[in-house]
C-alpha cells in the first residue's frame, strides 16, 4: 500500500512540475522477508505555457485586471514552465488582493485553470477562470463571492478567557461602553484602557473589509503585554449580508513576572558567581504599560600582580535598569493617523553599571528614550532613537594600567578609558520584501543613521562656553560628537525550489567632528567572523593592510569604514544538515593616518587592492524551530601581508583557518 502510495505521489509531483507525460513503476527484490524496492521514473519532456488568458466574464473583475499591479501578476509569458506551483502563487496573491478590496467571501475556490494540453508540441494554453459557489442566504441561495462588505459594528471583548471554565460559566461583564466607534465589553479583569485598545485596531466601523487590516490588528494586539491571545471573527447581519459585525476577544495574559538567576564563572581561572533578578509589570496604569525592573551583581577573585601595580584582588561589578514600554507613539502635535502604526510602542529606559576591577574602576550611565514601529503592510519596522545620553567616566585607574595607556601605539584605547558624555539621535529600519514566484526569491534592505553630540555643541554655542584643552565640558566630562551611517542588503535566487544562492553586502562609514578626535571604540567598525569575512576570527581583520604579530590586537583592529560582500550558496539535502559554500570579500579603513595603525587609511586608488578574500564550507543542522551554524573558513587573499598574499600556494592550517560556531544563519 506505501508503495502504491509513493507511485502516486510521485506522478502527481511530476505533473505539478510540468511533467505530464510521465510514468512511475517499480521492481522489487526479496531476501529473507525483506525487501528492496527500485522507482523508476519516465518522465520525458516537460510542457511550457504557449498562451495565458483570463477568460473572466464578470464586468467588475475584468475592470479590476486592467490595473496595473494586476496585469503585472496576471503577466505569465510564453515558453514559461508549465508548473503548478507557480499558478497556485498567482491565485493566492489574486485572491488576497481582492479580499482586502472587500471581498470577505471569496476563497480560492472562485477561481481556477483550465489548461488545453491538445495544443501538441510538448505545449499548453492556460485559462484562468471565476465559479460561483451558492450559499444560502435567508431562503434563498446565490453567490456572495463578488459582495463587496464593509463592517458594520466593531464589538471588543476585553478581558474574556476562553480556556477558563469559571469564566464561562459565570457572567461576568463588569461594564460596557463607546470608544470612537468602538463597543467595549469589560469582563473580567486585568482590562485594557479604550483608548490603547482603539490605536490597536485596524478594522474601523464603516470601512470597507481587509484581510491586511484583519493582520495589522492581530499583529499589534498580540504586541501588547497584557494580551495572552487575540480572536477575531465576523459575523453578517441577517438582513444586509454585505454588512459584517466584527468581534474582537481578547485573553488577559499574567501580568507579573518574576525570574531569579545564580551562575558559576571562570575566568582562565578567576573563580566568580554572578546574580539577576528580573521583574515585570505587563498593565501598570491599565494601558498594557510594561514596567521592567532588572537588577545584576557579580564577583570574582582576580589574582594579583604586584609587577603591574595590582594589588587588589577582587572584581566587582553591579548595576540595573528601569524601563517603562508604553504601547502608543508619544508624540505632541502629531496628527492622530501616523500614531496609529502597528506594533507602536514608546520606550523610556534608565540604567546603571559600576565595574570595580584591579586595573581601574569605571561607572556606567544611560537613559533612553525611543519609538518602535511597523508599516501597515508590515514590510517596514522602523525604531527612531528620540534621545539617548550614556555617561561614563573612569574615577581610578592603577600606575601600571596608566603608563600602559599612555603608550603611543595604544591611542585609540586611551581614548576609549576617558570620561565621556555620549548623547545621541538615532534611526533604524528593516525592509523585507517576499516576492511572489517563489518563497526564496526575497530581498531585504537594512539601514541606520545616527549623530552624537548635537544638543550639547549648541548649548555650548549659545552659552558662548570656553573650550578646555581645545573641547567643551558638560558635567566636567568632554561629550563626543560624531556621525555613523550603515547600510547592508540581502538578495536570494531559488535555483530548484530547494537550493538557493544569496547576495549579501554590508557598507558604513563613521567619523568624529567637533568635539572628538576619534570615535568611542564601542561605535568602530570591525571585520572577521561567522557574519563578514570568515576566513578571520572576530575582530582580527584590518584595517587595510595593517599587520600585527599580536593575536590579542583587537583595539588596533577597528576602523571608520566597512565594506563586506558575501556569496553563499546553500544545499538542502533530504536530512536536517543543510550544507554551504561561501565566498568572501572586504575591510575596514581608517579615515585618518593614525600612527598606531600603519597601512589603515582608505585612499581610492588603492582600496581595492587591500580587500580581504576568503572562501570555505558550513555545515548546518536545521531543526525547524533553531538552525545551529559550523562555518569553516580559509584565507584567500591576505593584504596584510608583504609578499605571497594569495594563500592557495602555501596554505598554512593554523594561520590561514578559521572556524566558527554560531546559531542561526549568517544573513
Amino acid at each position: 500500500l506505501l508503495k502504491e502510495r509513493s507511485i502516486e505521489q510521485l506522478e502527481q509531483e511530476l505533473s505539478n512540475l510540468g511533467y505530464l507525460n510521465n510514468h512511475v513503476w517499480t521492481s522489487s527484490k526479496v531476501n529473507n522477508k525483506k525487501i528492496d524496492l527500485t522507482y523508476y521514473i519516465l518522465a520525458k519532456e516537460q510542457y511550457t505555457i504557449k498562451q495565458f488568458s483570463v477568460a473572466v466574464e464578470d464586468s467588475m473583475l475584468r475592470r479590476y485586471f486592467q490595473n496595473r499591479s494586476y496585469r503585472k501578476l496576471l503577466n505569465v509569458k510564453s515558453g514559461e514552465p508549465f508548473e503548478a506551483k507557480r499558478l497556485d502563487e498567482i491565485l493566492k496573491e489574486l485572491v488576497l488582493r481582492l479580499r482586502n478590496q472587500g471581498y470577505y467571501y471569496l476563497s480560492d475556490d472562485n477561481f481556477y485553470f483550465l489548461v488545453d494540453t491538445m495544443v501538441g508540441n510538448y505545449n499548453v494554453n492556460v485559462e484562468l477562470k471565476y465559479r460561483a459557489i451558492l450559499a444560502k442566504t435567508a431562503n434563498q441561495s446565490k453567490d456572495l463571492s463578488l459582495t463587496r462588505c464593509s463592517i458594520n459594528q466593531l464589538y471588543c471583548v476585553n478581558g474574556y478567557d476562553y480556556f477558563d471554565t469559571l469564566m464561562r460559566r459565570q457572567d461576568r461583564v463588569t461594564d460596557t461602553l463607546h470608544y470612537k466607534g468602538l463597543q467595549i465589553v469589560n469582563y473580567g479583569k486585568n482590562l485594557i484602557r479604550p483608548s490603547i485598545l482603539y490605536y490597536h485596531n485596524f478594522i474601523r466601523p464603516n470601512a470597507m473589509y481587509s484581510d491586511r487590516s484583519v493582520d495589522n490588528t492581530y499583529t499589534s494586539l498580540n504586541s501588547l503585554g497584557a494580551v495572552d491571545r487575540v480572536n477575531i471573527r465576523f459575523k453578517p447581519l441577517r438582513t444586509d449580508s454585505s454588512r459584517l459585525n466584527a468581534i474582537v476577544t481578547l485573553s488577559p495574559s499574567k501580568i507579573y513576572y518574576l525570574q531569579m538567576g545564580i551562575d558559576g564563572t571562570n575566568s582562565a581561572g578567576d573563580l566568580g558567581v554572578a546574580a539577576n533578578f528580573s521583574f515585570q509589570h505587563k498593565n501598570l496604569f491599565g494601558g498594557s504599560e510594561v514596567l521592567k525592573l532588572k537588577l545584576k551583581g557579580a564577583y570574582e577573585h582576580v589574582n594579583a600582580n604586584a609587577a603591574y601595580s595590582v594589588e587588589e584582588d577582587d572584581y566587582y561589578e553591579y548595576g540595573g535598569e528601569l524601563s517603562l514600554t508604553i504601547p502608543r507613539l508619544l508624540l505632541l502635535g502629531w496628527p492622530e493617523r501616523f500614531k496609529q502604526q502597528v506594533g507602536a510602542s514608546t520606550l523610556f529606559s534608565f540604567s546603571v553599571d559600576w565595574r570595580k576591577r584591579p586595573e581601574y574602576h569605571r561607572r556606567f550611565l544611560s537613559w533612553d528614550w525611543k519609538y518602535n514601529w511597523t508599516g501597515a503592510k508590515q514590510r517596514l519596522t522602523q525604531i527612531f532613537t528620540l534621545y539617548n545620553v550614556n555617561y561614563v567616566v573612569t574615577p581610578r585607574t592603577s600606575k601600571w594600567f596608566q603608563s600602559y595607556l599612555d603608550l603611543p601605539e595604544n591611542i585609540i584605547l586611551k581614548e576609549s578609558y576617558k570620561d565621556l558624555f555620549v548623547t545621541r539621535t538615532a534611526y533604524s529600519f528593516l525592509y523585507q520584501r517576499q516576492r511572489l514566484s517563489n518563497s526564496l526569491n526575497n530581498y531585504s534592505l537594512q539601514g541606520s543613521a545616527e549623530v552624537a553630540g548635537t544638543l550639547p555643541a549648541l548649548i555650548c554655542h549659545l552659552l558662548k562656553r570656553p573650550k578646555e584643552d581645545g573641547a567643551y565640558y558638560v558635567m566636567g566630562t568632554p561629550f563626543a560628537q560624531y556621525f555613523k551611517f550603515t547600510l547592508s542588503g540581502v538578495r536570494s535566487f531559488s535555483l530548484d525550489g530547494q537550493n538557493s544562492l544569496l547576495f549579501h553586502a554590508v557598507i558604513g562609514i563613521a567619523s568624529p567632528y567637533g568635539n572628538s578626535l576619534v570615535i568611542p571604540y564601542e561605535q568602530r567598525f570591525f571585520a572577521g567572523g561567522g557574519s563578514s569575512v570568515r576566513g578571520w576570527a572576530t575582530r582580527t581583520l584590518g584595517p587595510g593592510r595593517y599587520h600585527s604579530d599580536n593575536p590579542d590586537d583587537f583595539l588596533n583592529r577597528t576602523g571608520e569604514i566597512k565594506l563586506v560582500l558575501n556569496a553563499e550558496y546553500r544545499i538542502t539535502t533530504n536530512s536536517p544538515i543543510e550544507l554551504a559554500v561561501f565566498l568572501d570579500a572586504g575591510n575596514i579603513w581608517t579615515i585618518k593616518n593614525y600612527p598606531n595603525q600603519p597601512g589603515g587609511l582608505f585612499q581610492w586608488n588603492s582600496f581595492y587592492k587591500e580587500l580581504a578574500f576568503s572562501w570555505g564550507v558550513g555545515v548546518r543542522p536545521n531543526f525547524k524551530f533553531v538552525v545551529l551554524r559550523f562555518d569553516a573558513g580559509m584565507k584567500l587573499y591576505n593584504p596584510a601581508k608583504l609578499e605571497q598574499k594569495w594563500t592557495f600556494s602555501h596554505i598554512n592550517f593554523w594561520e590561514d583557518f578559521a572556524f566558527h560556531f554560531a546559531v542561526g544563519y549568517p544573513f
